[in-house]
């Protein structure tokens, strides 16, 4: 069985990847020392790849440096895709508001390239809005904007005719929630 691998980051987002049977708790202090980070690490991901079975909690300050560069090269595409999972997850662990998740959607995911991470967010959101969020007006908004940044990408010069369908089904599942609930 392989070890879990912790990803850290620092504030000059330089990441460093360890594979260590130690505690983070005791693993910062040694990389700091070590001159490993260039600075106190401003971000932590346990599990980082995923390489084990564990539910994982990031803190604000994680939760809030991720998010704010979700996008940038040295985040892998899978774990970004952990880091969705793991945001989905705070949802339901009542971590984080169901609309906070549809704000990252909303503004990450018009950057997104990779065509298999596109459903994977885009389901979540179907699912945040059918059944975590009991407002009908944000679901409403937030349904709205999920279909204007979906309009986006389709009119992003996209070559990729099966992502281009897909996305065009989740347009009209968004538009099409959006219009029940107006007459509802």
């Amino acid at each position: 069985m392989s070890v879990p691998r912790v990803h850290v980051q620092d504030q000059e987002v330089t990441p460093n990847i360890l594979s260590n049977k130690q505690d983070v708790a005791e693993l910062v202090p040694l990389l700091t020392a070590e001159g490993y980070l260039k600075q106190i690490p401003v971000a932590i991901l346990p599990n980082s790849s995923n390489k084990g079975y564990c539910r994982v909690v990031l803190d604000e300050a994680s939760i809030k440096h991720f998010v704010a560069h979700f996008m940038q090269q040295h985040v892998t595409t899978y774990n970004r895709t952990y880091l969705w999972r793991i945001l989905f997850d705070h949802i339901k662990m009542l971590k984080m508001q169901p609309k906070q998740f549809l704000d990252i959607v909303i503004e990450n995911l018009i950057l997104e390239k990779q065509p298999h991470v596109i459903p994977f967010i885009l389901d979540r959101s179907r699912v945040i809005l059918e059944l975590y969020l009991g407002d009908a007006e944000v679901a409403k908004a937030s349904q709205q904007r999920l279909c204007d940044v979906i309009k986006a990408k389709l009119n992003d010069n996209m070559t990729d005719q099966s992502l281009r369908n897909m996305l065009l089904d989740y347009f009209i599942l968004f538009s099409d929630a959006s219009n029940e609930q107006m007459q509802g």
